[in-house]
């Protein structure tokens, strides 16, 4: 069995933690920044795989052990004039490169980041409200 099929979830269970999450923090995040927040984030097949090639190019280029996966971060984007007035304070994703034997001893057992290599975002996110 692949790794992947080990992680592998049921419709229902998927819904089951989506309603957990809408119910529960999503509403106080809301509630707090005062309008809908990014429920779900989007990105395609082809910006995936591109943004996988481009990792793996990366860390060959600079002579890095091969990253192990891909860090999703939650962050949120700034009250900024770079970014649309909309996304002001909204929740954003990170994609970031990192690699298992990198962990920081004095960290535990968390995976590290490889900072060399730039990080993705832009993905599409929406609200209920603006689908």
């Amino acid at each position: 069995m692949k790794s992947y099929q080990k992680k592998l979830i049921t419709k229902e269970v998927a819904a089951q933690h989506i309603n957990q999450y809408k119910t529960g923090k999503y509403q106080k995040m809301n509630q707090e920044i005062g309008k809908p927040d990014a429920l779900e984030f989007f990105y395609t097949l082809e910006e995936l795989e591109g943004y996988i090639a481009y990792v793996k190019s990366e860390a060959k280029k600079q002579g890095l052990i091969a990253p192990t996966g891909i860090s999703f971060a939650l962050a949120s984007y700034p009250n900024d004039v770079h970014v649309a007035e909309k996304q002001n304070g909204l929740t954003t994703i990170i994609l970031r490169p990192y690699h298992s034997n990198l962990v920081q001893k004095s960290s535990g057992s968390n995976p590290s980041t490889i900072d060399s290599i730039s990080p993705m975002n832009s993905a599409g996110s929406v609200p209920p409200e603006w689908n």
